[in-house]
């Protein structure tokens, strides 16, 4: 993984600005291209720069446990689950679709509790099966949101360096004929607001 820092903003718009490319407003529209694309290539796939982990504590008897009040806010997307237990003991848990989960949650007795087997996220909440019968470490690992809080000129994208220039090159797809979510919020071809009448 490159772990170079990546350009900041005002460098991102500034190697727009020497392809050719107008800045009829200062930098306004440039700026909202530029943090359009972010969003669009960061949400593409699960690029290994946006991946982390987070941990929560698992109680005994209790199958549901609220997202937000243990994660760090920026998730896009839950790829994996495990837990550990006071003896470091590691358990496999398998995603489970949310509607089977909570059936079989609706038709738990008392017999079925042990170290869960299954997870799964419904309404803003991490659900177990079966409920857990002691105390565990649940670490989740997932894919970061770049959120929307729009890039400004001194904030550097969460990409490494070796990849941030994307977000500039991706502005020349529609000037060689590939067509792009935002072609239509910028000037299409390099001379569309340079000319004059």
């Amino acid at each position: 993984m490159a772990t170079n820092q990546s350009r900041t903003a005002a460098q991102l718009s500034a190697a727009v600005l020497q392809l050719g490319f107008p800045d009829p407003d200062g930098g306004v529209t440039l700026l909202a291209f530029l943090n359009n694309e972010y969003k669009s290539v960061a949400g593409e796939r699960r690029w290994e720069w946006l991946q982390s982990t987070f941990t929560f504590s698992v109680t005994a008897g209790m199958f549901s446990y609220a997202v937000g009040a243990s994660s760090p806010g920026d998730v896009r997307n839950f790829d994996a689950l495990w837990i550990t237990d006071a003896a470091d003991l590691q358990y496999k848990i398998r995603w489970a679709e949310p509607l089977t989960l909570l059936d079989w949650n609706q038709n738990e007795t008392a017999l079925t509790v042990g170290a869960p087997r299954y997870w799964t996220v419904w309404g803003g909440n991490i659900l177990f099966y079966p409920t857990p019968d002691k105390a565990y470490t649940a670490t989740v690992a997932y894919t970061k949101s770049v959120g929307d809080v729009p890039l400004t000129g001194s904030d550097r994208p969460l990409f490494p360096g070796d990849y941030d220039m994307i977000l500039v090159w991706v502005r020349l797809l529609p000037v060689v004929g590939i067509p792009t979510p935002t072609s239509g919020s910028y000037p299409t071809t390099r001379h569309s607001s340079w000319t004059t009448g």
